[in-house]
């Protein structure tokens, strides 16, 4: 276009000349004067030439300055570059590494700087000598994590600039710890478990983080580490003789590692035990089987033991003491059984029978190192739970110089039904209103449960009518008395608590209804005293403290209410 322009503006030049030639040689006959608007139109031609031949001279230089800048573009050499994956510890010293090269050829560049990012922030430059560029990073106020590196290179001589295209990784690792967790060695009570969590380089003490306490595997607290240190008092009252494993876990933080450690709990219990410790957890144990709680435990003395090793030790106190002698009995550890097998028929064992059982326990126990499934008797195979409930009876009711001649036994699945509907539920009241609204009131009970599908019955109406058929042991094994009261005497609740009384009761359930419309409620009270119409107490027998632990206590239960269904609910809980 330029070219074309240039050649147009001479055309209009050579033109305009030879006109003037033209005119010069005319002939004098021609007229030659001319106007003012073709020298106009000369000298605009003139100024038009020279304004095309500035252009021509700008353009000329343009170009020559541009093919000059491709030339150099062209002269350097594309580069590549690659930063280096870093693996360090937190709050230390990192050399991030950057490689430049010749993207064609490969071989290293020179010169020129490399700005690194981590997380796409810059954080320093370095120059680069001989394909490499390094620089020392601090990773002070980072965190354990992972990290992006990237960086920049700006180039130098016939290197071009260039930028990594994909990011290196940078990982930091929390400082490493280490933990101690103090061994304990205790009775059944309340220990200090204890922890140590220092850095496993320098053996500085932490202070942040937390530390986690378990006992075989149960978490039991949490506490804050303080100066490398962490405490948490543990209630160990409920464990058993024998081995636990005390598990401590760290935390950690963004600066410090996670960290478990293991130690040892041995709790301990006495070495033997007397024969009077033996008769009382016997008689504790017998009060919770027939309060149809078939629990795994007993507490001998201040020791929590299992049954089954407690089994062994009634065991050996029947043995000694139809010998007659109570020395103390050694503890002795057994596996329990996985099931029982019992067929055993109600009847009777005499001394001779049950003493010889106890002996071909010990003998079984102490070959088999756990506990047996079932015994044969004359009477039937007795099953492990019911070998522990015979042997608590018959120890409850000798002494330390007297073996019980005999004993009944009933069958296992008798004294314990699976089905709370087997059991006939008796219900007797005090005299409350009138009878016929007393008994009127017992008749709805027995409608209520019926509707649930219980067999129930009404006794009787009187002030004695809650112990009478007890006393005379009229009741199945396995029955069930329900009592309504118009008052809560203390008298009443000493009495069904005494030993006598309970031995007659044996199997069979006893539960307690409050009348809410004439009686106090003893939940929560701390002292109930005696009534003032109490002629069958001690004399020494003030009254009871707590009276609902204490009814507890001893396998009975209660209800504080009028309402029929409320009450026929609570009977059938607690015999289920």
């Amino acid at each position: 276009m330029l070219i074309l322009t240039i050649l147009l503006s001479i055309s209009a030049v050579s033109a305009a000349e030879n006109s003037t030639s033209d005119l010069n040689g005319v002939s004098d006959t021609q007229d030659n004067s001319y106007d003012d608007t073709t020298i106009n139109t000369v000298s605009s031609s003139s100024k038009s030439i020279n304004m095309e031949e500035s252009k021509v001279n700008t353009n000329t230089k343009q170009i020559s300055k541009d093919n000059t800048a491709q030339t150099k573009t062209a002269s350097q050499h594309t580069t590549k570059m690659t930063v280096s994956d870093r693996v360090a510890y937190v709050s230390s010293n990192v050399n991030l590494l950057a490689t430049v090269a010749d993207k064609t050829t490969g071989t290293y560049a020179n010169g020129g700087t490399v700005v690194f990012k981590v997380n796409g922030i810059t954080v320093g430059k370095s120059t680069l000598t001989n394909g490499k560029a390094t620089y020392k990073y601090s990773t002070a106020s980072l965190s354990a994590k992972n990290y992006t590196i990237s960086a920049v290179y700006s180039g130098s001589g016939i290197y071009a600039s260039t930028k990594t295209t994909k990011d290196a990784k940078l990982t930091l690792m929390p400082i490493a710890t280490k933990m101690t967790v103090s061994a304990i060695s205790a009775y059944q009570t309340k220990v200090l478990l204890k922890a140590t969590v220092v850095d496993k380089v320098n053996g500085k003490y932490l202070s942040d983080g937390k530390v986690v306490f378990k006992i075989d595997g149960k978490t039991v607290g949490t506490v804050n580490l303080d100066d490398g240190k962490a405490s948490f008092t543990y209630d160990a009252s409920d464990l058993f003789a024998g081995k636990y494993t005390i598990s401590a876990v760290y935390s950690g933080t963004g600066t410090y590692s996670s960290y478990r450690a293991n130690n040892t709990l041995t709790i301990k219990t006495q070495s033997s035990f007397t024969f009077s410790q033996i008769r009382d957890a016997a008689i504790a144990l017998r009060t919770q089987y027939e309060a149809n709680n078939v629990i795994d435990y007993v507490t001998v003395g201040t020791s929590k033991l299992h049954v089954q090793d407690f089994l062994y030790m009634m065991s050996v106190a029947i043995k000694n003491l139809n010998s007659g002698k109570t020395p103390n009995v050694s503890i002795k550890n057994f596996k329990a059984p996985s099931s029982q097998t019992d067929t055993l028929k109600e009847g009777t064992l005499t001394s001779s029978e049950f003493v010889s059982l106890a002996k071909n326990i010990i003998s079984y126990m102490d070959s088999k190192s756990t506990a047996p499934s079932s015994m044969s008797t004359r009477l039937g195979n007795i099953g492990y739970y019911n070998m522990i409930y015979i042997f608590t009876k018959i120890l409850d009711v000798s002494t330390s110089s007297y073996l019980v001649t005999t004993c009944s036994v009933y069958n296992w699945k008798v004294l314990h039904p699976s089905n709370p509907k087997s059991r006939i539920i008796y219900i007797t009241s005090d005299n409350i209103f009138s009878t016929s609204k007393d008994v009127a009131f017992i008749n709805q009970i027995v409608k209520a449960l019926e509707n649930k599908g219980y067999e129930a019955h009404m006794v009787g109406v009187g002030p004695n009518a809650h112990n009478t058929k007890i006393w005379g042991k009229v009741y199945p094994i396995n029955a069930v008395q329900v009592s309504i009261f118009g008052g809560a005497d203390a008298g009443v609740i000493y009495d069904v608590c005494t030993r006598s009384f309970m031995r007659a009761k044996a199997n069979r359930m006893l539960f307690f209804v409050y009348h809410s419309g004439s009686s106090i409620d003893i939940t929560n009270r701390t002292w109930l005293k005696r009534a003032h119409d109490d002629n069958y107490s001690p004399s020494s027998f003030t009254g009871i403290a707590y009276p609902d632990v204490y009814l507890k206590s001893h396998g009975y239960d209660y209800v504080y209410s009028s309402d029929v269904n409320t009450i026929a609910n609570r009977i059938i809980e607690y015999i289920s």
